[in-house]
């Protein structure tokens, strides 16, 4: 998507950015002509020559560390100032009470009530699910098959399959490129980052692959 944008953003077709072979043909061809010549001429014109600069300085500060701290402390001491004394006093005792209890063991009754799983309690066998098929689902002609899955707590797991063999053999390297444009270049009234949120809103996500 970023080497389609590269070209795009500028009113040109986002497609001559994919295409690769012409300019490194060339590329080669001036570098059998010249040899690196042809990166030192890139260098001049586009680094040396450049007369667009951005000069950054940055400069270690000696003192962040404590000046970090003073404001934590200060803050702390705001705090403190709004409390009574009865309020101070319970934030103390709380405060110990809760690192004790921290730093105790657990008691071995309590250590009992941990569940946990013996070999024994593993099932060996494997278990089969019943696949219905159906192979005009309402009279789509899709065939859809469908098997029941443990517990999904509602959440259903779908897989759409596409039979590509009738593509031709030239086309299949397209088809990552493809895949991806799916999910990044949008989909009708959405742009990319209105689908992106719409999948993470309503699904537990959506790949594609080959």
């Amino acid at each position: 998507m970023l080497g389609s944008m590269s070209k795009w953003i500028y009113d040109e077709s986002p497609t001559e950015a994919l295409k690769f072979e012409e300019p490194l043909a060339e590329l080669k061809a001036k570098i059998a002509e010249s040899g690196s010549q042809v990166f030192q001429d890139l260098a001049k014109k586009y680094l040396v020559e450049n007369k667009h600069r951005s000069t950054v300085e940055m400069v270690p500060s000696k003192t962040l560390e404590a000046e970090q701290l003073k404001e934590e402390q200060d803050r702390l001491a705001d705090i403190k100032k709004s409390l009574s004394e009865e309020e101070v006093q319970d934030i103390i005792i709380k405060t110990k009470a809760l690192k004790e209890l921290q730093a105790a063991e657990d008691p071995p009754e309590a250590r009992a009530t941990i569940p946990s799983l013996e070999l024994s309690d593993l099932k060996r066998e494997e278990t089969e699910y019943p696949i219905a098929v159906s192979e005009n689902e309402n009279g789509s002609g899709i065939t859809v098959l469908r098997h029941e899955v443990g517990s999904t707590s509602g959440i259903a797991y779908v897989n759409f399959g596409i039979d590509l063999s009738v593509l031709p053999l030239d086309d299949v390297p397209l088809l990552p490129l493809f895949g991806r444009m799916l999910k990044e270049t949008g989909a009708g009234e959405y742009d990319s980052v209105a689908l992106s949120q719409k999948i993470g809103t309503n699904t537990g996500g959506i790949n594609v692959g080959l």
